[in-house]
């Protein structure tokens, strides 16, 4: 009794009938385990492997055996008949069934006719079967030629590959048999194979155009096949790469992607994501319109919610609403660009919703004088201010001595600069008052003491008017004590004149709040520092003359004309008139 045994199951046939076998296929091999340890692993070729293991001496015996097992299992029943017509009909059951066995068996006989060709075909057939595509695929293509006109194994390889999307295969099928029509399928395979994260962006980018001029023409009208998926998904992965990749990238390629992305879009696949992309294309063409309208027609609303979109609203919106846009796009330089254009800088109006965006950029981009101009236009003068003081303390040289100057003239002068003005502008920044008028004051004291600044009687007196305007009466004393002992009498005796008044002033606000010996002590020292005041007038070199040489009418004119302003002026100023008389002589004597 022959006893063959598997990994899975053991079996003893006491005959080699067919009674036997078709009780034992009924009773055992009719499951998927029983035709996986029979009919599979019981085949001529495992069996002679079988065999082949055993002692020499038993070799004779166990041969005899496995040709009978053999000729059972292919049916002995045919065992008379010629091999080839067995094999061809083994192939046609197989091939109609779809089942290994009678490939198998077709195979067997087909080698046995030293047909080996289809013997070939009917396993490569057989690798198909079990889902070995790309493996049956290359067997079919080592076929030369078939007999069996009806067999085509370039077609059935084709269909390996392609259902196993065997990317190189198929661009190596349509190399080799371009006639056949399958072979217009070679720019996609050739696209598949060759793309892929290894490439570097130019690489992608050529491999993309080559692509995009054959696609729009094989489009299908709908994506229904995981063939198509797989080929837009690398196609749009590509863009996406090159887009991110690529600073530079061509209006051609721009485009021709963009069109091409928005069919792909009408066949279904991805559509939100296809659209989305080619909206990208277009906004790195600078077509920010196109852009717009292609991500507005996406569902997702998130694809309307980023810096791209933003910014391509920007572009072809008015101000203020494209403010608002780069603002959300986060691009300041931008904003600085729109306010920078002189038909817009003077129309504050328009600006003023967008202020707190547009002193935000300007901060961002460091145009810190552009903000002083903003705040100039507002007449935010404490703003102004104040920011010249931070510039100052990291030593920006945007804020030089000159630029400072003309910011005091522009204050100084300022008609709607005045007490309530500090004051409104102080809760807007939500600070004191007096810490709004402090930094005024500190500002105009400070630039006065630049080189630059022409101390002449007009400005200081103008200066310090502005100083006591604002209620900042201890500064204004302070501006005019640095002219006491000025070589300019006039200076001088402007600056004793308005440093009284300016003193008796502070004074009477003392009094007025009831604290009489504050105003006390301040009237004496307005008296004590005015006997003190003291001026040092320029000497000039004064010619020698004689009475003879100047015209009595003249001299008698000039006379009265001092006599008559002599009686305007001051206690104050009269000193001042002696004074000078006094150096006149002092001259005089020297000469």
């Amino acid at each position: 009794m022959l006893v063959w045994l598997t990994r899975d199951v053991a079996f003893s046939p006491s005959s080699r009938d067919n009674k036997s076998l078709s009780e034992l296929y009924w009773g055992i091999i009719d499951t998927e385990r029983g035709d996986r340890a029979l009919w599979q692993a019981a085949s001529p070729q495992n069996l002679t492997k079988l065999v082949k293991q055993l002692p020499d001496s038993e070799l004779p015996t166990w041969q005899s055996q496995v040709e009978g097992l053999s000729d059972s299992f292919h049916m002995g029943i045919f065992q008379d008949s010629k091999p080839l017509e067995l094999a061809r009909t083994f192939m046609r059951e197989g091939l109609n069934t779809k089942d290994r066995r009678f490939l198998e068996t077709a195979a067997y006989y087909y080698d046995r006719a030293q047909q080996f060709n289809e013997a070939k075909y009917c396993r490569s057939y057989l690798l198909r079967l079990n889902g070995k595509l790309r493996e049956a695929g290359e067997g079919f293509m080592e076929i030369e030629h078939l007999a069996d006109r009806s067999l085509n194994h370039q077609q059935d390889a084709w269909e390996c590959f392609f259902l196993g999307h065997h990317w190189e295969n198929m661009w190596q099928w349509c190399d080799r048999y371009p006639e056949a029509p399958a072979a217009k399928w070679e720019p996609v395979a050739a696209f598949m194979a060759q793309i892929n994260p290894k490439l570097d962006a130019s690489e992608t980018v050529a491999v993309l155009a080559e692509f995009t001029v054959y696609l729009p023409s094989i489009l299908p009208s709908k994506c229904d096949h995981s063939i198509w998926q797989a080929v837009f998904e690398c196609y749009l992965q590509g863009i996406e790469e090159a887009l991110l990749a690529v600073a530079s990238l061509s209006a051609k390629h721009l485009d021709s992607w963009e069109k091409t992305l928005i069919k792909i879009a009408e066949t279904g696949f991805q559509g939100d994501r296809t659209l989305a992309l080619a909206a990208s294309c277009a906004y790195r063409d600078f077509r920010c319109q196109d852009a717009v309208t292609l991500w507005d027609k996406c569902e997702d609303r998130s694809y309307q919610e980023h810096r791209s979109y933003f910014s391509a609203k920007g572009m072809f919106a008015s101000v203020p609403e494209n403010v608002r846009w780069f603002n959300r796009a986060q691009q300041p330089d931008h904003i600085v660009a729109i306010w920078q254009n002189e038909k817009h800088q003077h129309q504050m109006a328009v600006w003023q919703p967008v202020l707190a965006e547009l002193r935000q950029a300007l901060e961002k981009t460091e145009n810190y004088r552009d903000l002083v101009a903003i705040d100039i236009k507002l007449n935010q003068w404490v703003r102004v201010v104040r920011l010249v003081a931070s510039r100052l303390q990291v030593q920006d040289p945007a804020f030089d001595a000159t630029f400072r100057l003309q910011i005091l003239n522009r204050l100084t002068s300022d008609p709607l600069f005045n007490p309530q003005s500090i004051q409104n502008e102080a809760k807007q920044l939500q600070i004191s008052v007096q810490t709004a008028r402090e930094a005024i004051s500190n500002f105009v004291v400070e630039t006065t003491q630049l080189k630059a600044w022409e101390a002449d009687l007009k400005n200081v007196e103008y200066i310090g008017q502005f100083l006591a305007s604002i209620g900042e009466l201890v500064p204004a004393l302070g501006f005019y004590k640095r002219f006491r002992g000025a070589a300019d009498l006039q200076l001088c005796g402007l600056a004793r004149s308005r440093w009284s008044q300016i003193k008796h002033q502070q004074a009477e606000h003392s009094q007025k709040r009831g604290k009489i010996e504050l105003a006390s002590r301040q009237r004496q020292d307005a008296e004590r520092t005015i006997e003190s005041w003291w001026c040092s007038p320029k000497l000039y070199v004064l010619p020698k003359t004689t009475s003879k040489e100047i015209d009595r009418a003249l001299f008698a004119a000039l006379s009265q004309k001092i006599t008559n302003r002599l009686q305007k002026l001051s206690p104050i100023e009269l000193k001042q008139v002696y004074d000078y008389i006094n150096s006149l002589e002092s001259q005089r004597d020297l000469f």
